[in-house]
């Protein structure tokens, strides 16, 4: 089991709002019932930075860190690659999350490695 670190508590608690926030939000729901594709782009997303928030708990592996990474810059980048951009809060809770995210994750992996490959804590992570 990894040890504990607060940027994957966080990680996890931006996934949770991520899944809940079409909802609380109110974002383009095109009838009751029903589920537009803004909202499955932040629930998509928001599942996938969740689950490997807990994943990384279990197992800690560089590649979700830079998965993360992934999902924080597609978040950042969708309002104008889906065309949402003109839903305002849309676009906020995007780019705000994404770049909470990818940061997290840019964190984590600063602090357990040096610049140039050189890591400070060699067994942290298992390639």
């Amino acid at each position: 089991m990894s040890r504990f670190r607060w940027q994957d508590c966080c990680l996890a608690i931006i996934g949770l709002w991520l899944i809940i926030s079409p909802f609380g939000l109110g974002y383009d729901l095109p009838s009751p019932g029903k589920v537009s594709w803004i909202s499955w782009n932040f629930i998509s997303s928001g599942t996938a930075v969740f689950a490997v928030s807990v994943l990384t708990v279990i197992n800690d592996r560089l590649w979700q860190k830079w998965a993360q990474i992934m999902v924080g810059i597609w978040l950042s980048a969708s309002p104008w690659l889906l065309e949402f951009a003109g839903v305002f809060s849309a676009r906020v809770n995007a780019c705000t999350a994404g770049i909470a995210i990818a940061a997290l994750a840019l964190s984590v992996i600063s602090d357990e490695h040096e610049p140039f490959g050189t890591t400070r804590r060699r067994a942290r992570y298992r390639r």
